[in-house]
């Protein structure tokens, strides 16, 4: 964009070099032979041409080539006193506002944070409550009475309670400090002007206490939790990252019942490595067995290894964990810390800053399984000590710029695998695959139809190539005469139809492993959406309205979107379940409805 600076009106201003927004009163200019006829009076015929004609509010763009700052101010004053012209202005610089840094007064003394350059991972996570839930297993989360009463974990909206698993309480009140620690490293609210930031200050978190006021534990209470964990992911459609610092020292069947239920449920276990300077203990120590799971060591501000860190071939990644400034309850507790904020060390306060640093990779890339998560926090991180992967860095020390920059969508290669559905056209490997991917939401469920082309290669930011209204092909799956159906006259019959040529589509996908979008689910999400606009008129069917997008919530999860539209799904619920009169909630509605259908494009796909 070729800019310049130049002082207009009394006032110096950065300005796209020649062009000027001109608005003219259309019934004005009208009369006198219309919006050109005033500009090629006051400007003369040929000294100017049109960039943009006037639109239905009279506004259109013009340029003044080669004009020099006075002539392009005389120009604008010329037009402004025309009786036929509102304002005419020059086209001012429009840049995107930074994301505003937090403003906790103990950020500064907070040197992890800077490590691990987390001003510009905070830069990715913009996408409001975040739909990837921490649990943290430890010895839970500062309470008095029924109420969270720190000051930077007081959201309960956010800061979510669950079981005390030692049998001291109900549920997980901390009562020994390092579990309030480890959670505020991990999530403790930014930009409250209040103590410190935690890295995933958006995500959501549950407490889970499994140690008691001494600090002990068991094996058995890790896998409890971890089922619990498991449990209220799965209720609230959210990723799970589970963080264990602790370490156990023997094999133990719990610990591999615990990763193997987190594995199944597509969660990730980080876990610190230990603190004595010995081998990694346990369930760190499972990391070459468990692709789900991450060992963590601790490092230094210098980003040597801190003595007390565990070492082995089983180190995945290392963060930093030397006098990391967190917080604590604010009241006393049996651990001896100090109230409200301290610093301690140990690989205990390396875990939570990788999970916090996971669960915005999982917001930037939610396509990605447990798995591919902890491959990008490796592949991304500061190589440290012998090149390469080592059994005291593992693959280095992790860095929020690099493993939130734009990273590869991978396919892997097809996987010949027998289609569930058993008509559904299987194209030979080797051959592209289109495949018919939904009418288009926006607007109120627009026959608009996608084809994705798993055969042709990723785009820089790594997404599918797709194109709109595609024309029939070779291999291309073409139009789908049962969707069309079910959208005109939606009546059972015919969207099980649908269902069904989806669904086969679907499978034939699933030969490419493609990554993420559910058409079924898809599906789904379109038909309960357009009767929510159909209801959304009617004040007095208010509760069929908020079934049908309830029923839209449930879509969503088995349609696997992970994107900004529905991470914000909860809050749009309420605000049209408050919504004073029904123009106001279809109006919220087609707002959603958009940004849904953005959502869903922004990184085209399916899966089985």
């Amino acid at each position: 964009m070729d800019t310049e600076k130049i002082p207009f009106r009394g006032t110096e201003r950065e300005v796209v070099r020649g062009q000027l927004i001109v608005k003219v009163d259309l019934e004005t200019a009208r009369r006198s032979g219309g919006a050109a006829s005033v500009l090629g009076k006051v400007l003369g015929e040929g000294n100017y041409s049109v960039l943009h004609p006037a639109d239905d509010r009279g506004v259109c763009l013009i340029e003044l080539p080669g004009v020099s700052a006075a002539e392009l101010e005389g120009a604008a004053d010329a037009l402004a006193a025309d009786p036929a012209v509102i304002f005419a202005d020059p086209n001012e610089l429009a840049e995107q506002c930074p994301v505003a840094p937090p403003n906790d007064p103990l950020l500064a003394q907070q040197w992890n944070l800077q490590r691990i350059d987390a001003e510009a991972a905070w830069s990715y996570n913009t996408v409001g409550p975040a739909r990837v839930l921490i649990a943290v297993a430890d010895s839970g989360i500062p309470m008095r009475g029924d109420q969270l009463s720190h000051e930077d974990l007081s959201n309960q909206r956010v800061f979510l309670v669950g079981s005390d698993f030692t049998g001291t309480g109900a549920v997980a009140r901390d009562d020994n400090g390092h579990g309030t620690h480890v959670l505020g490293i991990a999530a403790a609210r930014a930009r409250n002007r209040k103590g410190i930031a935690g890295l995933a200050y958006t995500s959501a978190t549950l407490s889970l206490k499994v140690f008691n006021a001494a600090g002990q534990g068991s094996a058995f209470w890790v896998y409890q939790a971890a089922l619990e964990a498991v449990s209220v992911a799965t209720s609230r459609n959210a990723r799970l990252i589970f963080n264990y610092s602790g370490r156990g020292l023997t094999p133990n069947g719990a610990w591999t019942e615990a990763a193997g239920a987190l594995r199944d449920a597509g969660a990730v276990l980080v876990a610190a490595a230990g603190n004595d300077s010995g081998p990694v203990g346990y369930p760190a120590a499972l990391s070459p067995q468990f692709d789900n799971v991450i060992a963590v060591g601790a490092t230094g501000q210098d980003d040597t290894l801190a003595g007390f860190s565990n070492t082995g071939p089983e180190i995945n990644v290392v963060a930093p964990g030397v006098d990391i400034l967190s917080t604590f309850p604010d009241y006393d507790v049996a651990g001896g810390f100090p109230r409200d904020y301290g610093a301690i060390s140990g690989t205990s306060m390396a875990a939570p800053l990788v999970t916090a640093l996971a669960a915005i990779v999982w917001t930037q890339y939610p396509f990605y399984d447990a798995a591919r998560i902890r491959r990008r926090l490796e592949e991304t991180a500061i190589d440290l000590g012998a090149p390469g992967d080592d059994p005291l860095y593992g693959a280095g020390r992790i860095d929020g710029r690099a493993a939130l920059e734009d990273a590869p969508l991978d396919l892997g290669e097809p996987v010949p695998q027998k289609p569930f559905w058993p008509n559904a056209p299987v194209p030979p490997p080797a051959k592209p695959v289109f495949l018919d991917a939904i009418p288009s939401l926006g607007g109120g469920f627009a026959a608009a139809r996608w084809f994705v082309d798993l055969g042709k290669p990723l785009d820089a930011k790594g997404r599918l190539a797709a194109v709109r209204d595609g024309m029939a092909r070779d291999g291309a799956f073409g139009a789908s005469p049962a969707l069309d159906r079910a959208i005109g006259s939606p009546d059972a019959a015919n969207v099980e139809a649908a269902r069904l040529e989806v669904r086969g589509q679907a499978e034939a996908a699933s030969l490419y492993k493609a990554p993420w979008l559910s058409l079924r689910g898809l599906f789904d999400v379109g038909y309960h959406m357009r009767y929510a606009h159909w209801f959304a008129g009617r004040v007095d069917d208010r509760a069929t309205l908020l079934e049908r997008l309830d029923l839209a919530q449930a879509a969503m999860a088995e349609a696997r979107i992970f994107g900004v539209a529905y991470l914000e799904y909860e809050p749009f619920r309420e605000e049209v379940e408050a919504a004073a009169d029904g123009l106001a909630a279809a109006r919220l509605i087609e707002a959603f409805d958009k940004k849904l259908g953005e959502a869903i494009f922004m990184f085209t796909g399916v899966i089985r």
